[in-house]
């Protein structure tokens, strides 16, 4: 009960509780659908304004670290390779922090090492590529020893 009479506060201000979440979702379902329409400066706004309200939430939140990832592929696509890689980054480091060979944290390291690939800094990311592959043959592994 107490729960809902805070929320009930904080909702207005758009700090916690399900409105912030709520908002989230709508700027995060926005930003992939214009990045898929290839409006890429659209799809940053959205996913901007998306971690503006999960960040109200808290830090090291893995919806969070997802918008980092959409994030920075919006402005991977508007040459904003800066911004690109303290987004993964950040995004790197929330999901690590939780499990560090998740198929999350490969993604993360396929987008960095694409990233860096793009820039022509092969040399950095030709670790991510491995350690990347290396964990996703690890979670296959473990798929086939469960199923088998």
């Amino acid at each position: 009960m107490q729960w809902f009479q805070l929320g009930a506060l904080l909702r207005p201000l758009g700090l916690r509780g399900p409105g912030a979440t709520g908002r989230w979702r709508s700027h995060k379902t926005a930003g992939e659908k214009a990045f898929q329409a290839r409006d890429y400066v659209e799809a940053e706004k959205h996913f901007s304004a998306a971690l503006k309200h999960i960040d109200a939430l808290g830090t090291g939140n893995t919806r969070a670290a997802a918008t980092l990832n959409n994030l920075a592929l919006a402005y991977k696509k508007q040459g904003k390779y800066g911004k690109a890689e303290i987004c993964l980054l950040r995004a790197l480091r929330i999901y690590e922090s939780v499990t560090p060979e998740h198929i999350h944290v490969a993604s993360v390291l396929t987008n960095l090492a694409g990233l860096y690939h793009a820039q022509g800094k092969k040399t950095e990311a030709e670790p991510l590529r491995r350690r990347a592959r290396a964990i996703v043959d690890a979670g296959i592994g473990q798929v086939a020893s469960i199923a088998g």
